[in-house]
């Protein structure tokens, strides 16, 4: 079974290695097509930690909170750095909506995966 230590540090290098290639590219059709995808990216985070958060509510109060104050500071610099004032063309609009599709995909498989560890080892 893969130690989710890995799993953080290989999403942490993929974070970023687009970062780099963001700042790297200096062709605007380009940095437009990263923006939608980043900016895809981020939401399908932010409504995960937001479905996930609701449902360990209880429990979890602080902890999502605190989550919820940073996910709203970079949010903040996020939309303020990015291209702000853009009109995505089509193709931008497709890589970022393929992007919050994909982030979705990746957190629902990982978040089911642990639900799925966590019952089977308390033997339910």
């Amino acid at each position: 079974m893969v130690n989710p230590r890995t799993i953080i540090s290989a999403a942490r290098t993929g974070v970023y290695g687009l970062l780099a290639a963001v700042f790297s590219i200096h062709d605007p059709h380009t940095l437009q097509v990263l923006d939608a995808a980043i900016l895809g990216c981020v939401l399908a985070d932010y409504g995960t930690w937001l479905i996930f958060s609701l449902l360990a509510m209880p429990e979890e109060l602080w902890h999502g909170a605190y989550e919820g104050v940073i996910n709203t500071l970079f949010g903040m610099f996020l939309f303020r750095n990015l291209q702000p004032d853009t009109l995505f063309a089509g193709d931008a609009m497709a890589a970022g909506f393929g992007a919050c599709l994909v982030t979705l995909l990746i957190k629902v498989m990982f978040y089911a995966g642990d639900y799925l560890r966590e019952t089977d080892t308390d033997g339910l």
